[in-house]
């Protein structure tokens, strides 16, 4: 693969794909690309008088048209870098004003609903989730050299959530503007929801977007050299799992390798929350359980992981790491193994997290027990754990990206994340 080491700023996403023709005052006005006409005379369905739409310029009447009326563009959003904000000193999202206006704020480029996966036989459009977000920073000089990537996924316990999160708006978006911040390109990510799919075809989802990144940052600034995967909840249990279930030697088969990890709130032991909730089968807790990440309920773990029990461990990046453990042991040596244990790992928790902070502490326990980490003549792999106060599962991504002025100290979240990324981003 070729890498681009210098970005200029593309031009600016299209809207709808227009033509022009020449209307009887001859000025140029924009017409949609597929035009509603009446069938001529000599058609078999004349009679019917209806409008069917075919191709600009085609041979049949066109009806026609008026000029469309002017349309006058909202009004820029303000700037928040004045100290007078109402919401600098509130939470974000907190009942007491509304939210900030829609993100990106000024000094950030976005591009917004990008199809990463589309099957070119299908006559369908590509699926609503199939799409992502791509955020960039607008601040000069360029060109400018290639900037590491973070592709992030979503949480909502596999059955909900967006990356254009639908009751709260600027949810997820605040991570890319974050990265655009630090002189990262954030590739925010969706993917298709529980119980229209399974966890293993979420996925594969997630590895179509590396795929379509690995590919196409590039064009967006990005170096596909650099990439970085990471998510929040269910999101960063996505990605792990992924991780922990490719061989080594497939990392970059689809794009660019996989630099490191950045799980936030993360699910690791899927064993243990299928326990916690009394979904663990064979008639045990029937009853459900706890509805939050404290646990999975009897009834939720068939749709989101499916019916067939003996599936529900390989959905979970501990115990797939356990098994590359053993497989490895049975080989009687030291080479092999899944990508989970040889990428850094930035494992994040709030202060109030349920058990998913006791999920963290056993995978890095289980990394480190398994085999010392680092290649042939590399540093030890990092894998780190950080706890940050005053957060809980909620709030600890809510808070990335809304700090107002450039001069202003980052969050602690931000500071981790965007240290750790820049710091394995060098040559």
């Amino acid at each position: 693969m070729v890498c681009k080491t210098h970005f200029s700023p593309p031009p600016p996403p299209l809207g709808t794909h227009h033509v022009h023709v020449l209307a009887p005052n001859k000025q140029m006005l924009p017409l949609p690309s597929t035009l509603l006409v009446r069938p001529s005379s000599s058609s078999s369905f004349s009679r019917r008088r209806l409008l069917r739409p075919v191709r600009p310029f085609s041979s049949s009447t066109i009806i026609p048209l008026q000029k469309p009326p002017p349309i006058t563009p909202p009004p820029p959003p303000p700037h928040h870098s004045s100290s007078a904000s109402p919401h600098r000193h509130l939470r974000p999202f907190s009942t007491a004003a509304a939210p900030p206006q829609k993100l990106p704020p000024p000094g950030t480029y976005a591009w917004r609903n990008l199809p990463y996966h589309h099957d070119p036989l299908s006559p369908l459009p590509p699926h609503p989730k199939h799409h992502l977000d791509i955020f960039i920073s607008s601040s000069g000089p360029f060109p400018r050299p290639a900037q590491p990537v973070l592709v992030f996924v979503h949480g909502g316990l596999w059955i909900r959530g967006d990356r254009q999160h639908p009751s709260r708006p600027g949810l997820y978006e605040n991570v890319g503007v974050a990265c655009a911040r630090a002189g990262v390109v954030g590739v925010i990510i969706s993917y298709r929801l529980a119980p229209s799919v399974l966890a293993f075809d979420q996925i594969k989802d997630v590895k179509k977007a590396l795929g379509w990144v690995g590919k196409e940052v590039g064009r967006y600034g990005g170096d596909a050299r650099k990439i970085f995967l990471g998510g929040v909840s269910a999101g960063a249990h996505l990605c792990a799992t992924l991780l922990a279930e490719e061989e080594e030697e497939e990392n970059g088969r689809e794009g660019g390798p996989v630099r490191g990890l950045v799980g936030l709130s993360g699910v690791y032991n899927l064993e243990k929350m299928i326990r916690l909730g009394g979904g663990g089968g064979g008639g045990r807790g029937g009853g459900g359980g706890a509805g939050g990440m404290g646990g999975l309920s009897s009834l939720m773990v068939p749709i989101v992981f499916g019916a067939d029990e003996s599936k529900w461990p390989l959905a979970s990046p501990l115990h797939l790491v356990r098994r590359a453990r053993r497989r490895r042991r049975r080989e009687g040596g030291r080479e092999g193994g899944v990508l989970l244990e040889r990428v850094p790992l930035l494992l994040v928790n709030a202060e109030k997290d349920f058990h998913l902070e006791e999920d963290a502490v056993e995978l890095v326990g289980e990394l480190e027990g398994g085999r010392e980490g680092g290649r042939e003549g590399e540093v030890v792999v990092e894998r780190r754990r950080v706890v940050v106060t005053g957060t809980d599962h909620i709030s600890l991504v809510q808070e990335m990206g809304w700090k107002e002025g450039e001069g202003e100290e980052r969050t602690v979240l931000e500071e981790q994340v965007f240290d750790f990324i820049h710091r394995h981003s060098r040559d």
